[in-house]
Protein backbone atom coordinates (compact mmCIF):
# COMPACT_ATOMS: atom_id res chain seq x y z
CA UNK A 1 0.00 0.00 0.00
CA UNK A 2 2.70 2.57 0.90
CA UNK A 3 4.78 1.53 -2.13
CA UNK A 4 1.72 1.81 -4.36
CA UNK A 5 0.91 5.24 -2.89
CA UNK A 6 4.43 6.44 -3.58
CA UNK A 7 4.31 5.06 -7.11
CA UNK A 8 0.92 6.70 -7.72
CA UNK A 9 2.14 10.07 -6.45
CA UNK A 10 5.28 9.76 -8.58
CA UNK A 11 3.14 9.08 -11.63
CA UNK A 12 0.87 12.03 -10.81
CA UNK A 13 3.93 14.26 -10.54
CA UNK A 14 5.57 12.80 -13.65
CA UNK A 15 8.65 11.79 -11.64
CA UNK A 16 8.38 8.00 -11.94
CA UNK A 17 11.33 5.89 -13.07
CA UNK A 18 11.73 5.15 -16.74
CA UNK A 19 10.90 8.75 -17.40
CA UNK A 20 9.92 8.96 -21.10
CA UNK A 21 6.24 8.82 -20.19
CA UNK A 22 3.79 11.70 -20.33
CA UNK A 23 4.28 14.85 -18.29
CA UNK A 24 2.44 15.18 -15.00
CA UNK A 25 -1.35 15.14 -15.33
CA UNK A 26 -1.63 17.52 -12.36
CA UNK A 27 0.41 20.52 -11.30
CA UNK A 28 2.55 19.77 -8.24
CA UNK A 29 1.19 22.80 -6.37
CA UNK A 30 -2.40 21.81 -7.17
CA UNK A 31 -1.77 18.29 -5.87
CA UNK A 32 -0.42 19.50 -2.53
CA UNK A 33 -3.25 22.03 -2.14
CA UNK A 34 -5.89 19.47 -3.11
CA UNK A 35 -4.62 17.06 -0.46
CA UNK A 36 -5.07 19.79 2.16
CA UNK A 37 -8.66 20.30 1.04
CA UNK A 38 -9.67 16.67 1.55
CA UNK A 39 -12.20 16.27 4.38
CA UNK A 40 -10.03 14.93 7.20
CA UNK A 41 -12.75 14.63 9.83
CA UNK A 42 -12.24 10.85 9.90
CA UNK A 43 -8.97 9.78 11.49
CA UNK A 44 -8.19 7.22 8.78
CA UNK A 45 -8.53 9.88 6.08
CA UNK A 46 -6.40 12.28 8.11
CA UNK A 47 -3.63 9.67 8.41
CA UNK A 48 -3.79 8.90 4.67
CA UNK A 49 -3.52 12.59 3.76
CA UNK A 50 -0.64 13.04 6.20
CA UNK A 51 1.21 10.12 4.58
CA UNK A 52 0.55 11.48 1.10
CA UNK A 53 1.85 14.94 2.01
CA UNK A 54 4.93 13.38 3.60
CA UNK A 55 5.54 11.42 0.39
CA UNK A 56 5.29 14.64 -1.61
CA UNK A 57 7.94 16.23 0.59
CA UNK A 58 10.25 13.36 -0.36
CA UNK A 59 10.07 14.55 -3.96
CA UNK A 60 12.62 17.29 -3.25
CA UNK A 61 13.27 17.96 -6.93
CA UNK A 62 9.59 18.91 -7.31
CA UNK A 63 8.77 20.37 -3.89
CA UNK A 64 11.60 22.86 -3.64
CA UNK A 65 11.65 26.16 -1.75
CA UNK A 66 9.89 28.06 -4.53
CA UNK A 67 7.05 25.55 -4.94
CA UNK A 68 6.55 25.19 -1.19
CA UNK A 69 6.35 28.93 -0.67
CA UNK A 70 3.64 29.21 -3.36
CA UNK A 71 1.70 26.30 -1.83
CA UNK A 72 1.91 27.73 1.69
CA UNK A 73 0.87 31.17 0.48
CA UNK A 74 -2.18 29.75 -1.32
CA UNK A 75 -3.15 27.62 1.68
CA UNK A 76 -2.78 30.66 3.95
CA UNK A 77 -5.43 32.46 1.89
CA UNK A 78 -8.02 29.77 2.64
CA UNK A 79 -10.64 30.29 5.31
CA UNK A 80 -10.87 28.34 7.45
CA UNK A 81 -7.29 27.16 7.25
CA UNK A 82 -6.87 23.47 6.37
CA UNK A 83 -6.44 21.31 9.48
CA UNK A 84 -3.01 20.11 8.33
CA UNK A 85 -1.73 23.56 7.36
CA UNK A 86 0.66 24.03 10.28
CA UNK A 87 1.95 20.47 9.96
CA UNK A 88 2.88 21.31 6.38
CA UNK A 89 4.49 24.59 7.45
CA UNK A 90 6.63 22.64 9.93
CA UNK A 91 7.55 20.07 7.27
CA UNK A 92 8.45 22.86 4.86
CA UNK A 93 10.71 24.43 7.50
CA UNK A 94 12.45 21.10 7.99
CA UNK A 95 12.82 20.50 4.24
CA UNK A 96 13.94 24.05 3.42
CA UNK A 97 15.54 25.88 6.36
CA UNK A 98 15.93 28.98 4.19
CA UNK A 99 12.14 29.37 4.36
CA UNK A 100 12.32 30.57 7.99
CA UNK A 101 11.85 34.29 7.14
CA UNK A 102 8.88 33.37 4.94
CA UNK A 103 7.47 31.18 7.72
CA UNK A 104 7.83 34.05 10.21
CA UNK A 105 5.75 36.13 7.82
CA UNK A 106 3.13 33.35 7.75
CA UNK A 107 3.03 33.19 11.55
CA UNK A 108 2.54 36.94 11.72
CA UNK A 109 -0.36 36.76 9.25
CA UNK A 110 -1.90 33.93 11.27
CA UNK A 111 -2.07 36.22 14.28
CA UNK A 112 -4.08 38.70 12.20
CA UNK A 113 -6.37 35.77 11.28
CA UNK A 114 -6.84 34.99 15.00
CA UNK A 115 -5.38 31.52 14.58
CA UNK A 116 -6.27 30.57 18.17
CA UNK A 117 -9.92 30.23 17.07
CA UNK A 118 -8.96 27.03 15.19
CA UNK A 119 -7.69 24.81 18.05
CA UNK A 120 -5.92 22.16 15.94
CA UNK A 121 -4.18 24.74 13.80
CA UNK A 122 -3.36 26.79 16.93
CA UNK A 123 -1.55 23.78 18.40
CA UNK A 124 0.57 23.63 15.25
CA UNK A 125 1.22 27.38 15.44
CA UNK A 126 2.55 27.00 18.99
CA UNK A 127 4.70 24.02 17.97
CA UNK A 128 6.11 25.94 15.00
CA UNK A 129 6.93 28.92 17.26
CA UNK A 130 8.76 26.56 19.60
CA UNK A 131 10.69 24.98 16.73
CA UNK A 132 11.75 28.30 15.23
CA UNK A 133 13.00 30.03 18.38
CA UNK A 134 14.61 32.58 18.61
CA UNK A 135 13.21 33.78 15.24
CA UNK A 136 9.65 33.43 16.52
CA UNK A 137 10.06 35.53 19.69
CA UNK A 138 9.12 38.68 17.81
CA UNK A 139 6.05 36.89 16.42
CA UNK A 140 4.91 35.61 19.82
CA UNK A 141 5.09 39.13 21.25
CA UNK A 142 2.51 40.18 18.64
CA UNK A 143 -0.05 37.86 20.28
CA UNK A 144 -2.72 39.26 22.58
CA UNK A 145 -1.82 38.67 26.28
CA UNK A 146 -4.28 35.80 26.75
CA UNK A 147 -2.95 33.91 23.71
CA UNK A 148 0.67 34.59 24.66
CA UNK A 149 -0.03 33.07 28.06
CA UNK A 150 -1.63 30.11 26.29
CA UNK A 151 1.57 29.56 24.27
CA UNK A 152 3.54 29.10 27.50
CA UNK A 153 0.88 26.81 28.96
CA UNK A 154 0.82 24.60 25.87
CA UNK A 155 4.60 24.52 25.46
CA UNK A 156 6.50 25.87 28.49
Amino acid sequence: PLFRSKELLSRLLGTHQGGSGPKSPIDSKELMISLHNVDTSEESTMKAVMKAVTLLFQERAVYNQEVLSVVLHQLLDQSPLPTLFMRTVIQARQACPRLIPFIMNILSKLIAKQIWKQPKVWQGFVKCCQMTKPHSFQIMFQLPPKQLESVFEISP
